[in-house]
């Protein structure tokens, strides 16, 4: 048995946590590496500003049958 919580991949083991693999990708690959941010502020700001907005109110997924993931949470309330 493993000494890394169930919650976390072992390193080298990207395959074991493909949701957030998919998640740092798409962020590094639309977001961050596209822009030029002025300080800790700034990123974490228009960081989180993708993430919220973009990522899981706009991006359609794969996954999720190409709905957001805002669109999912309104199936499942009542």
């Amino acid at each position: 048995m493993s000494d890394t919580p169930s919650s976390l991949a072992r390193r080298r083991h990207t395959w074991e946590n493909g949701h957030a693999e998919i998640l740092t990708r798409s962020l590094k690959e639309e977001a961050v590496h596209l822009s030029e941010y002025d300080g800790q502020r700034d990123s974490t700001e228009r960081i989180g500003h993708f993430i919220v907005q973009i990522y899981n109110e706009k991006r359609p997924h794969p996954v999720l049958g190409y709905m957001t993931p805002v669109e999912i949470e309104h199936q499942r309330l009542p």
